[in-house]
C-alpha cells in the first residue's frame, strides 16, 4: 500500500510544519498522536495479521469449455487486520498464464470470485503469488503462504470418430475360476483338490457331506481390448480430438459390456489402465490427464484380441 505510505508521510511533514508555525497544545498533540499512529495500528493489528488464513477454493474437475469459479476467502479471525492483497497466477493447459490482482478484507467477510476457463484439455493450475496482509492502518504488512490446491483436472468432450469401428464382441456372461483365487464375491462349491489353501474350506458344509468341500472364487472372464493414443508431437487442439474420441469409445465399449486396456503416450511418458466401469474410466483419465500412469506394462497381457488406436490426422501431427 504505497499509498498509504505517502499520505502518511504527508500527513506528518504538514503536522511538523504546523508545529513549528504554531507552538500551542493543539500542534503538540497532533504531532504525537500522528507519531503513535502507526505503532498503535501495529499493536492492535499484530494478532490478525498472525493468524491470518486465506483459502483458495477451486472446483473438482471442468469439462473443456466449461466455464468454473475460483473463491479466494479469509477465515473469520476475532482479532481486527487490514487488507490482504496479492495475485492470483492461472495456468490453463495451452494458455500461457494469467495473472489477477486481488485485494480483500482480512476480517472474513464476502470473499472474491474469479472465473475460470480452459479451452483445452489438461491440468489447470491456480497458485497465489505475493500476498501480504496489512495492518489496520496500511504501513506494514507480513507475507501469507497459502496452501497450494490441487490442480483442475480439464475433462474432453466425448464425441464419436468417424468412421466408428467395429466393436468386440461381448464376453461370455458364465463366470469362470479367478485364477490365484483370493476375494470375489462370488464363488463356486466343489470338493478339496491337493494344494488348496485350508481358508477355502467351507467347514459346516463339509461336515455335511463328510468330505472336504472349498469354495472356488469366481470372476467374469476378462476380454483382452485396448484402446490406445499418442499425445506427442500434437497440437492442443489435435489433443483435445484425439481425447474426445478415446472417452467416447471407452464408454462406447464399456456400454457393450467389454471391459478393457486403456494406453496412452504423452509427454511425461506412458501409462496403463485396466477400464471395467465408469469409476475405472474416471481414475484412468485422471491419470491421464496428471501424467500418472496407474498400471505398469508388466501388468497387463502380452497380447491383445482386439486393438483401436485413436490416431490424429496428418494434418494435426506437428509442434504444439
Amino acid at each position: 500500500m504505497a499509498g498509504h505510505r505517502i499520505g502518511y508521510l504527508a500527513t506528518l511533514g504538514a503536522v511538523v510544519l504546523f508545529h513549528c508555525f504554531y507552538s500551542g497544545w493543539a500542534s503538540f498533540f497532533a504531532l504525537v498522536g500522528v507519531l503513535l499512529l502507526p505503532l498503535v495500528s501495529l499493536a492492535f493489528s499484530l494478532p490478525g495479521m498472525g493468524r491470518l488464513m486465506v483459502r483458495l477454493t477451486l472446483p473438482g474437475r471442468l469439462t473443456r469449455e466449461e466455464e468454473g469459479e475460483a473463491a479466494l476467502t479469509c477465515d473469520p479471525c476475532p482479532f481486527p487486520a487490514g487488507r490482504v492483497r496479492g495475485r492470483l497466477v492461472v495456468k490453463a493447459p495451452g494458455c500461457p498464464p494469467v495473472r489477477r490482482r486481488f485485494s480483500l478484507p482480512a476480517q472474513g467477510g464476502e470473499g472474491l470470485s474469479f472465473d475460470l476457463r480452459a479451452p483445452h484439455c489438461g491440468s489447470l493450475t491456480c497458485t497465489l503469488e505475493k500476498v501480504r496482509v496489512y495492518d489496520l492502518a496500511g504501513l506494514f504488512s507480513r507475507s501469507v503462504s497459502p496452501p497450494a490446491p490441487p490442480p483442475v483436472l480439464v475433462h474432453p468432450v466425448p464425441r464419436a470418430p468417424s468412421p466408428v469401428p467395429r466393436l468386440p464382441l461381448a464376453p461370455p456372461p458364465a463366470l469362470t475360476p479367478k485364477p490365484g483365487g483370493g476375494f470375489s464375491e462370488e464363488h463356486d462349491l466343489r470338493l478339496y483338490r491337493p494344494g488348496d489353501p485350508m481358508r477355502s474350506v467351507h467347514w459346516k458344509l463339509s461336515a455335511k457331506v463328510d468330505d472336504l468341500v472349498v469354495r472356488e472364487p469366481l470372476e467374469m472372464p476378462m476380454q483382452r481390448n485396448l484402446l490406445s493414443c499418442s499425445l506427442v508431437d500434437l497440437t492442443p487442439e489435435a489433443k483435445d480430438r484425439v481425447l474426445d474420441e478415446l472417452v467416447w469409445m471407452s464408454r462406447r465399449l464399456l456400454s457393450s459390456r467389454c471391459p478393457h486396456y486403456l494406453h496412452w503416450r504423452g509427454e511425461q511418458g506412458q501409462g496403463w489402465a485396466l477400464v471395467r466401469s465408469a469409476e475405472d474410466l474416471e481414475g484412468a483419465l485422471s491419470a491421464l490427464l496428471r501424467g500418472a500412469p496407474s498400471l505398469t506394462s508388466s501388468q497387463v497381457p502380452a497380447t491383445f484380441l482386439w486393438h483401436y488406436a485413436v490416431a490424429p490426422k496428418k494434418e494435426e501431427v506437428g509442434a504444439p
